[in-house]
């Protein structure tokens, strides 16, 4: 006998917010404040994007990562794993050239068959920490020379 996993439908709440990831995405509500903010802190967004990717991965039936895990599990506190796959789906559909508007560049480019592990995301921390700081509402202050 053999069994057939079948995914049930999103809840109301569920589907909603699976719609407006899809339009962030698309960039239909490119003009929302938070379209803004995620594009304005692009470099300081490489954890939302590594959860994006584990989605994505969970959703394409790979194994995950480590970090990958710990993400998908935190996010799991709160959304169903229907929504977590329904969240990975839509990141999977969406072309690089849209994900590169809010998320650092090394997490937007990242293949799907590949995971991002916690030694991937320390590699990649110094280039965003130059992103970071090069953003004109960063300031660095030096507390040791007052």
């Amino acid at each position: 006998m053999t069994t057939t996993k079948t995914k049930r439908p999103l809840s109301g709440k569920a589907a909603e917010r699976v719609k407006k990831l899809s339009e962030h995405l698309s960039g239909a509500r490119a003009g929302s404040r938070g379209a803004q903010r995620l594009q304005k802190n692009r470099a300081m967004n490489p954890l939302v994007g590594v959860a994006f990717h584990a989605a994505a991965r969970l959703e394409a039936g790979y194994e995950l990562s480590d970090l990958e895990r710990m993400l998908v599990d935190a996010i799991g506190q709160a959304v169903s794993p229907i929504g977590i796959e329904a969240w990975g789906n839509v990141y999977r559909e969406t072309e690089g050239p849209r994900k590169r508007e809010f998320l650092p560049d090394v997490i937007a480019e990242w293949p799907l068959d590949k995971p991002y592990t916690m030694k991937d995301l320390a590699d990649s921390l110094p280039a965003l920490k130059n992103e970071v700081t090069s953003q004109p509402n960063v300031r660095i202050v030096d507390v040791a020379n007052r």
